[in-house]
């Protein structure tokens, strides 16, 4: 009885599967990318698998080939200082200045991740080390931002210019200045200028204090840098940090010598800030370092105004137990609560009314919290202003009741609860319009038919004889 087939032919036949075996692997491998986002050989490149991916180009995988971002395989061994593999691609055509969908080159992949060998091989190899990205940057800027300060010195020592500038003119020591203070020093070194200014007028100070970067902070402040210097708005670097919450920075820069009351174009000081980003760590040590509390924009808003509008709880009753005037008024007559009001701020309304404000205080043109309120459709802040007593049928200085706003807004809902709370259907403004006629002139149609179910005349006549039936038809027809 046979025990089967001599060695010789299962070796044979072992040979033959395992060789069948392999160039089925190395067709699903080369094809792969047909489904995936990266081929093998990306995959390789990133390993610095060099032998794999000369297996893989000498099987015929795309040296060029992209990923979903045009990323070539020679991008990912530069990312990763896959400096062998680097070099066989280089040698096998890959181009050395691919670009991504962002326009970065392998030199930025490679500035990037602080990759300095490959970074060596591809200025070698010929990399063009100004190349731009889609911001502007060129690799010295990207290995600024990323504190890759070898690469980075690298990149100086070959021709990089130091005073690039990006789209928005931004140099490589702004970028150093979020938080590489290695690499900031470097520049430094090299003859950067503490206080280049981009196209907005800041300066890496600036951009220090809006990430709160204080090893960076300090030492550009030791070389020179102005405290004081002032973006196109007239912003500090004390008001960048103020409105990013930085605290730190913000006792870092008042220690150095910064105006804790300095204004801006607008008016506003670092203070405005710090209440409208509700930053009150910021703030308390604003106000702990004398900052106006009561201090008034160009347009007459005080830090009070803008914690209202946003809604910055936390701030504003930090502002209101440190003596801020709950009632004052800006420009056009409105208070904080106004400002609550017509942003549906509830939760800061609700602290408002409990600390005094007046919840039928008027503005200059005779509007009331709750007129703001329902022009936005604010249901929940107009349920709180009622409850506080607000007037639901106060008129405004053209005679038109929170009733009439609604309708010209179609605020449905808050035209509900007008109407619930004994809101007059008819009541008329100074042109002896109803809220019907203002919901027909705006098209407002739900909000009509809620008037209308609640009694609303639709034959009533204002002051021209214009019916609501009239009116509406002007607004769609437009005669």
């Amino acid at each position: 009885m046979s025990n089967g087939p001599p060695k010789k032919t299962k070796a044979r036949r072992f040979a033959k599967v395992l060789g069948a075996v392999v160039l089925l692997v190395i067709g699903l491998v080369l094809f792969a990318s047909i489904k995936a986002d990266k081929t093998p050989l990306h995959w390789t490149a990133a390993k610095n698998a060099a032998e794999t991916a000369q297996l893989l180009i000498t099987w015929g995988a795309n040296v060029n080939a992209k990923d979903s971002k045009d990323a070539t395989p020679l991008h990912y061994a530069a990312r990763n200082n896959a400096t062998e593999t680097a070099q066989l691609l280089l040698t096998q055509g890959a181009e050395i200045n691919a670009k991504t969908d962002q326009s970065a080159t392998p030199l930025h992949y490679a500035a990037w991740k602080n990759a300095t060998e490959t970074a060596q091989l591809l200025l070698t190899q010929g990399a063009e080390i100004n190349a731009k990205d889609t911001w502007g940057r060129e690799p010295l800027h990207v290995a600024a931002w990323k504190n890759a300060t070898e690469t980075a010195q690298l990149l100086l020592t070959q021709g990089s210019d130091i005073y690039t500038k990006d789209n928005k003119g931004s140099t490589p020591l702004h970028w150093a200045a979020q938080n590489a203070a290695e690499t900031a020093q470097l520049l430094l070194t090299w003859g950067a200028n503490v206080n280049t200014k981009n196209s907005e007028e800041a300066t890496p100070l600036h951009w220090a204090a809006a990430e709160n970067a204080n090893k960076t902070a300090n030492l550009l402040l030791t070389q020179g840098a102005e405290i004081c210097a002032k973006d196109t708005l007239g912003l500090t670097p004390l008001h960048w940090a103020a409105g990013n919450n930085t605290a730190e920075m913000a006792q870092l820069l008042l220690t150095q010598g910064a105006n804790v009351n300095e204004k801006d174009q607008s008016g506003d000081m670092p203070l405005h800030y710090a209440a409208w980003n509700n930053a009150d760590e910021t703030a308390q040590l604003l106000i702990a370092q004398g900052a106006e509390i009561n201090a008034k924009t160009d347009k007459g808003r005080t830090p009070l105004h803008w914690a209202a509008w946003k809604n910055a709880t936390e701030t504003a009753q930090l502002l209101l137990t440190q003596g801020a005037d709950v009632n004052a008024k800006n420009d056009q007559g409105r208070t904080p609560l106004h400002n609550a009001a017509a942003h549906n701020a509830a939760e800061t309304t609700k602290l408002l009314l409990t600390q005094g404000a007046n919840v039928n205080e008027k503005d200059q043109s005779g509007n009331t919290p709750l007129h703001n309120a329902v022009c936005e459709n604010a249901i929940e802040t107009a349920q709180l202003l009622i409850a506080q007593g607000a007037e639901i049928n106060a008129k405004a200085d053209e005679g038109q009741t929170p009733l009439h706003s609604a309708a010209w807004k179609n605020a449905t809902e808050t035209a509900q609860l007008l109407l619930t709370q004994g809101a007059n259907v008819s009541e008329k403004d100074k042109c002896s319009r109803t809220p019907l006629h203002l919901a027909a002139m705006g098209n407002a149609t739900e909000t009509a038919q809620l008037l209308l179910t609640r009694g609303a005349n639709v034959s009533e006549k204002d002051q021209s004889g214009n019916t609501p039936r009239r009116c509406c038809m002007k607004a769609v027809l437009g005669s």
